[in-house]
């Protein structure tokens, strides 16, 4: 059947999960990251190096290692394994659009993916990095990056409606990665 069709098919005969599916693993991949964040956080924070350093590098240390993190998560287990832990956990898997959604998603898919969808935490990661290494920053300077914040939550709320609005339940951020999300 052709991908996309009224049955939710894929031309390899996996579903597409639902959307609800889809936004729990996004929830359990966000506290897997997170506590995954905290330990290394901690193990960080409780160093020598800590009491050594000055508020901006521990700053930049918190925001690079999340980035870090972040972006081993999402990108290598989507390029590695076919899906981030919390999609594997639910029997979902990331595969390319352009291969018929019979492979797994390529390295740049996976890092276009996971860029996209990731947004907020990034930018958020530099929003905070600027006030912290910027503590007399002018006001318009930081109004326009509250509202360039805001912009990227946006951005990824229409990626996550997107979702809702696509017989493949395909988001944006997949549709422009050239990825599908199928049942396993």
């Amino acid at each position: 059947m052709r991908a996309g069709g009224s049955s939710g098919q894929t031309r390899m005969g996996s579903s597409h999960p639902a959307a609800w599916k889809r936004l729990l693993a996004r929830l359990i991949d966000w506290a897997i990251h997170f506590l995954i964040i905290l330990v290394v956080i901690t193990i960080l924070f409780t160093t020598e190096m800590y009491d050594s350093m000055s508020g901006e590098a521990l700053a930049l240390m918190y925001f690079g290692t999340t980035a870090l993190l972040r972006g081993i998560f999402e990108i290598g287990f989507v390029a590695t394994k076919g899906g981030t832990l919390g999609k594997l956990a639910l029997g979902m898997r990331i595969q390319s659009a352009a291969r018929y959604f019979s492979t797994q998603a390529t390295w740049g898919q996976a890092t276009i993916r996971g860029l996209l969808i990731d947004i907020p935490t990034l930018f958020g990661g530099v929003y905070y990095t600027v006030l912290v290494l910027l503590p007399s920053a002018d006001d318009t300077l930081i109004a326009l990056l509250s509202v360039l914040w805001g912009a990227t939550w946006v951005f990824w709320l229409v990626q996550v409606l997107s979702i809702f609005g696509s017989s493949a339940r395909r988001g944006l951020h997949d549709r422009l990665a050239g990825t599908v999300v199928t049942n396993a």
